[in-house]
């Protein structure tokens, strides 16, 4: 028994000695009480803990960096690893080798990861940082689970899966640059995520992918989406409710942004070469914003937008290979953008869309029609389309279609409607249209009301209004001139018209003409330049008849006279307004005359209302009202009156008169009397020579309107041997000579000479201020 307790005995010694040795010959660096600094260059073997004393493998560092603030410094060189942060660290490469420098590009930290994650990190509490490598041959580069994590200044290239996957946590991506990347250069799974300034380069997948979480995704660069024989790929890619702002996306296999479901804003962000849409939300979405964004060189649709609610406004798009707006379902509003050179539509919807407004657009050579427009409520407002090789506008639906103050020039149809329950053409300009300025097709009814429909220029072209359908059409205060047909309702059985009040010329058929029509020649200002405002003498100014229509193409009100004008403009309606006060010398306690100028400057009659706030400093003071009617043309209407200004007041005194009329016109005219002066300087003979003497004439005048009570301060140039002024004391260099001087009325002036010698052996500028203040609290000052 003994013989066997002592072997055991050995055993177990020989065992703890073996331990011991093999743990001596594996001491870890002792950790830190307090966070500090862990250093890591590679080839070296020292404890981590001091920048010549640096540790060779990073997993080393980070096995001791385990309180929050704690930092892993890496050196220049390449690791072959695969780390897994766990505790709130600082992990930062970039460093030159004795730790006084870090600069990513120029000290690279390269960690090969062998087709493994190459970072992967979780941490529950605390932060975590990840700063200056440049991460290769991985599977992804860096995988992120969860916890609050920064991710900046590395590169990550020749993954074979994602540059970076974050699936939760709270996560900044910044100022990477991911690239030759298998699938995705980013790719987020949840959390709450900002992928900021980030360059993503080449990718074989989408460039960015947020399938989770909330994101924003702002002024990254994206480009070279690599072409897929087996799927379509994406710049940007967003499913849920996002921001994405500012970013620039080229040379895509398919969609610049695609973006479905959820809500989400696509901002200012600029898109070219792709080979799908520039922009696409699905059918899916909540709401969508796209606003801001530039989109060019499209091999689709610029914007591609679907959803419940979809605003798509202020986008500059152009060279596309379909359309350059397409929008679907729901409720569209479509306001702002400017669109040109597309090859189909200029901007299209659907007519599953159930409110459509089109307002404010600018289309330009479109190959199909300009604006197509469907649905079940239309509203086309002040938008301008020319050198579609179709329709300019055509409105399609069930409902009602309301088109009003639109500008369509030189397209194939000027303005085509057709289906709708009901519709209204207001206020819109159509002129050198193709085939017809207006096409109407459908049984509804239908007005058109203050339209100008201008056919050819020297040569009739087009028909005025054409209807292909029967039905109910009030055609009223239009011009229709220059087309071969000025309306044309061939074999179309049974019309309902009503036609009246419509100038009518230089058309070679009228068959309609109806009653109260103005047959002479409109009057445009400049139609050579397009521009089809009535000038002064129209026979269209005050021919119409009202309609109810309140204002014209323009927003002006309308009528401006007693009766509106005929065609999209009124004339405007003009009105002046001065003030003059008497005597220009305001003396205090004395009486002081306003005397008001109002002159109707338009070709209408004015009904206006004067309202003259007079200054608080005389009496009456507060406003004054009246009421006057000023006859077309060059009515006016003049009043005084007659105020007391205040004892012992200087200035200043400010009137305001202001004229409005229920005409529209308007004219604000705003007079004052104040205490002002002026002061000037002169030298001769200019230039002077060394030893010479010099003559210098001040004058200050009084350029407002009280009496003044100055002083004048005239400071010496130093570079002279004396100063005289007439009937004061000789002065020296630098001094100062003082007058006082009272200036009683306006305009009068005030002089005195100073005749200077200049010093004899100096040659440069010679300096003089003269400074003058007045009791009236004004001043001036002059360097000569």
């Amino acid at each position: 028994m003994k013989v066997k307790y002592l072997f055991s005995t050995v055993l177990l010694g020989v065992g703890l000695a073996i331990a011991l040795l093999l743990g001596l010959a594996h001491v870890r660096p002792p950790v830190r009480a307090n966070p500090g600094i862990y250093y890591v260059h590679t080839g070296a073997s020292g404890d981590c803990l001091s920048t010549t004393t640096p540790c060779g493998v990073i997993r080393t560092a980070l096995d001791l960096a385990t309180l929050p603030g704690d930092q892993v410094w890496v050196a220049t060189g390449a690791y072959t690893e695969n780390l897994g942060l766990v505790h709130p660290v600082q992990l930062r490469g970039g460093w030159n080798v004795s730790f006084t420098l870090q600069a990513p590009l120029t000290y690279p930290t390269i960690i090969d990861g062998q087709g493994d994650h190459i970072i992967t990190a979780e941490v529950q509490s605390g932060a975590i940082l990840i700063e200056g490598f440049m991460l290769q041959n991985g599977r992804d580069g860096i995988h992120l689970y969860d916890g609050d994590i920064t991710v900046t200044l590395n590169i990550v290239r020749n993954v074979t899966r994602q540059g970076i996957e974050i699936e939760n946590g709270r996560i900044l991506v910044e100022n990477n640059l991911f690239t030759d990347i298998e699938r995705e250069g980013i790719e987020i799974d949840g959390g709450v995520v900002t992928v900021r300034s980030n360059r993503v380069i080449t990718t074989g997948r989408h460039g960015i992918i947020v399938e989770g979480g909330i994101a924003l995704i702002e002024n990254n660069i994206v480009h070279n989406v690599i072409e897929s024989p087996f799927d379509d790929y994406h710049g940007i890619e967003v499913t849920g409710n996002h921001v994405v702002s500012g970013n620039r996306v080229s040379a895509v296999d398919d969609r610049g942004i695609n973006a479905r479901g959820g809500s989400y804003t696509i901002i200012n962000n600029i898109i070219s070469e792709t080979g799908g849409d520039g922009i696409r939300t699905a059918n899916s979405s909540i709401n969508a914003d796209i606003r801001g964004n530039t989109v060019y060189s499209i091999g689709k649709d610029g914007v591609d937008a679907r959803g419940v609610v979809v605003t798509v406004t202020d986008n500059l798009i152009h060279t596309t290979d379909d359309r350059g707006i397409n929008a679907e379902n729901g409720a569209l509003t479509i306001v702002g953008n400017r669109i040109w050179d597309t090859v189909g539509d200029g901007l299209r919807t659907a007519s599953s869309s159930t409110h459509v407004v089109i307002r404010d657009n600018v289309v330009q050579g479109s190959g199909d029609d300009g604006l197509d427009v469907r649905g079940a409520a239309i509203t086309i407002t002040h938008n301008t389309v020319s050198a579609c090789a179709d329709d300019g506008i055509r409105s399609e639906g069930d409902d009602r279609a309301w088109i009003e103050a639109n500008r369509v020039l030189s397209s194939g149809v000027g303005i085509a409607v057709r289906g709708a329950r009901i519709f209204t053409l207001t206020n819109n300009v159509v002129a050198n249209s193709i085939t017809a300025s207006v096409k109407l097709s459908g049984t509804a009814p239908g007005t058109l009301y203050h339209n100008t429909l201008v056919g050819g220029g020297a040569t009739p072209q087009a028909i005025g209004v054409q209807i292909v359908r029967p039905m109910t059409l009030t055609m009223v205060n239009n011009i229709v001139v220059s087309h071969t047909t000025s309306v044309a309702a061939v074999d179309v059985i049974p019309m309902w018209w009503t036609v009246h009040h419509n100038l009518l010329w230089g058309n070679e058929d009228d068959p309609i003409v109806g009653s109260d029509a103005v047959l002479s020649p409109p009057g445009f200002v400049a139609p050579w330049q397009h521009d089809y405002h009535l000038r002064i003498g129209s026979p269209a100014i005050e021919a119409g008849t009202g309609v109810g229509v309140t204002s014209d193409a323009d927003g002006r009100p309308r009528p401006i006279g007693n009766n509106p004008d005929l065609g999209a403009y009124e004339f405007p309606a003009g009105v002046s307004v001065t003030k003059d006060a008497s005597p220009q010398l305001v003396q205090p306690g004395a009486p002081l005359t306003y005397t008001i100028h109002v002159v109707n400057s338009g070709l209408v009659s004015l009904t206006a209302t004067i309202t003259d706030l007079l200054p608080t400093h005389v009496s009456p003071t507060g406003a004054r009202v009246w009421t006057a009617t000023l006859p077309a043309p060059d009515g006016v209407w003049t009043e005084t009156v007659v105020v007391t200004v205040a004892e012992g007041y200087i200035g200043p005194l400010v009137n305001v008169v202001h004229v409005a009329t229920a005409e529209g016109a308007a004219d604000t005219f705003t007079h004052t009397l104040a205490p002002a002066l002026s002061v000037t300087k002169r030298a001769a003979p200019d230039p002077v020579k060394a030893g010479e003497r010099l003559t210098y004439t001040l004058a200050v005048t009084n350029t407002g309107n009280f009496a003044l009570h100055t002083t004048i301060t005239d400071l010496l140039p130093i570079h002279i041997l004396r100063a005289v002024v007439p009937g004061k004391s000789v002065y020296l260099p630098g001094g100062q000579i003082t007058w006082t001087a009272d200036l009683a009325t306006p305009g009068s002036v005030w002089t005195a000479t100073v005749v200077v010698t200049a010093a004899a052996d100096y040659v440069g500028p010679l300096t003089n201020v003269v400074h003058v203040t007045a009791a009236e609290g004004v001043s001036g000052t002059y360097t000569h």
